[in-house]
């Protein structure tokens, strides 16, 4: 799962992949992964998806439940620059979830 998100962020912002049949696999990839998804790897899903056109909109919206239904406990744990990235993909994706984030922040 980490090797995957690592290789879908590097595709976004190295290669600044748009290519549809890229993403499809990906996202097919990581449907089958998503229940190993914890907050840290939500956020990670989270930033991927708020680069591109094309996304698995399920999945999206099952991160943003996680990332919202975290602990506070769980999210103070996070280093702050991933909380800074969570509250900017929150910001794009679903801006009334970034409150989960800056609270904490």
């Amino acid at each position: 799962l980490q090797h995957l998100l690592k290789h879908g962020r590097e595709a976004t912002q190295r290669w600044r992949i748009q290519h549809p049949a890229f993403w499809t696999a990906f996202f097919e990839r990581l449907g089958k992964l998503k229940d190993q998804v914890n907050v840290r790897e939500a956020i990670q899903v989270l930033q991927i998806s708020a680069t591109l056109r094309l996304v698995d909109v399920e999945l999206v919206l099952a991160s943003v439940e996680t990332l919202l239904t975290a602990e506070d406990e769980d999210l103070l744990d996070l280093p702050q620059r991933d909380l800074a990235e969570a509250a900017e993909a929150l910001a794009v994706i679903r801006p009334e979830g970034m409150n989960v984030v800056v609270r904490v922040l």
